[in-house]
């Protein structure tokens, strides 16, 4: 039986704190607009009634996918300067924000630099995290909540220069995290050498991202516009949920009347607990995520949040509120999750799935808030009821859901194995050649050092390069099977990393 120590060991084992360093973005958007730590004087005053919101939220929309665009076909790695630039346009954006008072043209300038510079931080985290070991961003995404959880302790409660410059410097702290964290990426940038050869002798040009190697630009690419499909479509759905998201947020505003009961942000508290429980799951258990079966529990839970809209009072506005955080929390987590590994399956650069998935994201939020803010008005006036609207997004989600798609990881991986038929169409003897003898040598390998069938069929995999998230995939295994695999196949074999195995099979 597991103990409670080796528990923790594990949990300080899988997570390292400069990881989480997307956590403080996170932080950032929370404590500028979900809480009044920057305008003390807005208080009960939702935040999307600030001309700096509007601007900050236009502007991030749209750099999200200006920079997913842009920089698909760019190792990032090689500007070191962007974090900075992040750093400064949101740090002095966020001062400049809380100073500007009533001056409209400093608030529009500081919610521009924000949002340029926080689109900017998202793209350059999605593209870090993608780069350094996948079984450590699957862990770090969610843990990285606990930032959240954090600040959600601190921020509501303080005012003044103090919390304007606590606000401006989180977005430091998430710098310094991105720079470490890609130092971390290029100490492990050796592993995926031999794909880079490979694909090279296929003529195919790749990007090196930690210990696994994606497309960046492929003319012949197969698969690639069912896979644009797919990836619309799952940010569609997406889109929806935070529309809806966004939708309820404009009805509510910083330290309302939950807070003032309960003495503390209990929906933040929740949601950021939720995204650490994510965590825990996927330390111990499988890491597999399917967006599709996701939203067949957050929809009924997303459900009871709008139906709690129809009713007046503190405890209905609590439902809404936790609902709406745990939502957020986990679907920014999932999210993440997935499109990351949809750049590790598929044609796509990790920072162009990353700006498209986050500007569907943003995109919802904006019209959401828009959307609620003049709902606020026509509900006031007397125009329309809010059950008929709590109505109207049930069937606007439901009509999402129908539309998801399924099947997925499968679609995927037939498209790749279809490139890879490509492939050897292109040059058939050397692709054929080395898979022979890799198929031999792991052969000779397993009977000399007493591989079982399935140490023997992993260490096929582990011979190409191939990732244990990617295992996991392809042999429809728990993430606690295939790591006792590759422990035992490593402990055989002799060797103490995923270099030292390859190494075994240099010609």
């Amino acid at each position: 039986m597991t103990s409670l120590s080796d528990i923790v060991l594990k949990i300080g084992d899988s997570i390292k704190f400069r990881h989480l360093g997307i956590g403080f973005v996170w932080a950032w958007i929370y404590c500028s607009f979900e809480t009044s730590a920057l305008y003390p004087d807005r208080f009960g005053v939702g935040i999307n009634a600030d001309i700096s919101w509007l601007a900050s939220a236009v502007s991030v929309t749209l750099c999200l996918f200006a920079f997913g665009f842009f920089f698909r076909f760019r190792d990032l790695s090689n500007h070191k300067n962007l974090p900075f630039i992040a750093t400064a346009l949101m740090a002095c954006g966020t001062f400049a924000s809380a100073m500007a008072g009533d001056w409209a043209a400093v608030g529009v300038l500081s919610g521009i630099a924000t949002g340029v510079g926080s689109a900017l931080l998202i793209v350059l985290w999605g593209d870090a995290l993608f780069r350094i070991d996948a079984e450590r961003a699957e862990v770090a995404i969610p843990a990285a909540s606990g930032v959240m959880l954090v600040c959600s302790f601190v921020f509501p409660y303080i005012e003044g220069i103090v919390a304007v410059v606590g606000v401006s410097a989180l977005p430091i702290f998430s710098a310094v995290c991105l720079v470490l964290t890609y130092g971390d990426a290029s100490d492990s940038s050796g592993e995926c050498g031999r794909s880079e050869k490979r694909a090279e002798a296929c003529g195919v040009r790749l990007f090196s991202y930690g210990s696994t190697a994606v497309h960046a630009g492929r003319s012949k690419a197969v698969g690639r516009k069912k896979t644009t499909g797919e990836l619309l479509r799952f940010c569609l759905l997406v889109c929806v949920a935070y529309f809806v998201i966004g939708f309820f947020s404009a009805f509510g505003s910083p330290e309302s009347a939950f807070q003032e009961a309960y003495g503390f942000d209990v929906s933040t508290l929740i949601g950021s607990v939720s995204g650490l429980c994510l965590a825990v799951w996927f330390i111990f258990f499988s890491s597999r995520i399917d967006m599709t079966v996701l939203f067949r529990w957050l929809s009924p839970l997303m459900v009871i949040g709008i139906a709690a809209a129809s009713f007046d009072g503190v405890l209905p506005e609590t439902v809404l509120s936790v609902v709406i955080s745990i939502a957020d929390a986990v679907l920014q987590v999932v999210v993440m999750l997935h499109f990351l590994g949809m750049a590790r399956r598929g044609p796509f650069a990790a920072a162009f799935v990353v700006g498209v998935s986050q500007g569907f994201i943003q995109m919802g939020i904006l019209l959401g808030n828009l959307t609620g803010a003049k709902a606020e008005d026509f509900i006031l006036s007397g125009v329309c009821e809010m059950w008929a609207l709590s109505l109207a997004l049930v069937c606007l989600l439901s009509l999402a859901m129908a539309l998801a798609p399924t099947g997925y990881v499968a679609s995927m991986r037939i498209a790749l194995h279809e490139e890879d038929d490509v492939r050897k169409d292109e040059n058939p003897g050397a692709l054929l050649t080395e898979e022979r003898a890799r198929e031999k040598r792991v052969a000779e390998l397993s009977a000399e050092k007493g591989l079982s069938a399935r140490e023997s069929e992993v260490l096929g995999y582990l011979a190409k390069g191939r990732s244990q998230p990617y295992i996991r995939e392809e042999l429809v295994l728990s993430k606690n099977t295939v790591a006792t695999h590759v422990k035992h196949i490593y402990q055989k074999l002799g060797v103490h990393s995923k270099q030292e195995l390859l190494d075994l099979f240099e010609g």
